[in-house]
């Protein structure tokens, strides 16, 4: 049996107890002579949104429980799955598969290659068009985004490989950046990545000016960013939990 059979299976049984529940507490027309009322099956388009998504979490709740060892990624596949039972539920599950959003500009080379969008594009040079089409991804989904990741794998500042290729969060990024950053209202943690290089990565005032707009609650910066210097001025006071690491000290 497929997922989205399971996912089908367990929905309509949800439903029916919903419909169920629901029914007890209407008031039943009088019935007329010649009247013979049609009973709709209930589908998920009928339910209020609180208790589709009430629906999904158990879905995952259930699955999770199932399916103990399941990687994120299988996790991330059996939501996407479910998304696709009708287009009410589309609409639903989005706030589960985008509240964690990864924007990346350029992977790290690795054999564990998390999916990249659009597919089959560049994962590790630079590629405008590509680039372009994630942040207009990043702006359609912006509303369900919560904890955004902004990752790029780029050479760094005065190396040799950058007079080949722009390095990590160049400044020709920046414009359409902080754009799509800025249609993200409701971010509540905030993580940049990039490699650990000679020379620091820094990012412009907008950047941080932004991260003092949006006031996250985690701020995470993994990498060789200059953050101690004149980035961090004035204090991020809105972050609760803030944390520069190396790579190294996370273990990749």
């Amino acid at each position: 049996m497929s997922l989205v059979s399971v996912a089908k299976f367990k929905f309509q049984r949800w439903i029916t107890r919903a419909v169920s529940k629901r029914n007890r507490f209407q008031i039943s027309e009088p019935r007329r002579i010649g009247f013979k009322p049609t009973e709709k099956m209930a589908n998920l388009d009928d339910l209020p949104p609180e208790i589709r998504s009430k629906i999904l979490e158990f879905a995952m709740e259930t699955y999770i429980i199932d399916n103990r060892y399941a990687t994120a990624q299988e996790k991330f596949s059996f939501a996407c799955n479910l998304s696709l039972v009708s287009r009410a539920m589309n609409s639903t599950a989005a706030e589960f598969i985008f509240y964690k959003y990864r924007l990346d500009i350029r992977q790290k080379v690795s054999k564990w290659q998390t999916p990249i969008y659009p597919p089959e594009s560049e994962r590790f040079r630079w590629d405008e068009d590509a680039i372009a089409q994630r942040l207009a991804h990043l702006r359609s989904k912006a509303e369900h985004v919560r904890d955004i990741v902004l990752e790029d794998y780029g050479p760094g500042p005065h190396s040799e490989e950058a007079m080949n290729d722009p390095p990590a969060f160049p400044p020709q990024l920046m414009p359409s950046l902080m754009a799509a950053l800025r249609t993200l209202r409701y971010v509540t943690g905030v993580t940049i990545i990039t490699g650990d290089f000679d020379s620091d990565v820094s990012l412009p005032s907008e950047f941080w000016d932004w991260i003092q707009a949006a006031r996250p609650h985690d701020f995470t910066a993994q990498g060789s960013f200059e953050t101690k210097t004149g980035d961090m001025n004035p204090p991020l006071e809105s972050v609760a939990t803030y944390k520069v690491i190396s790579n190294y000290e996370d273990g990749l």
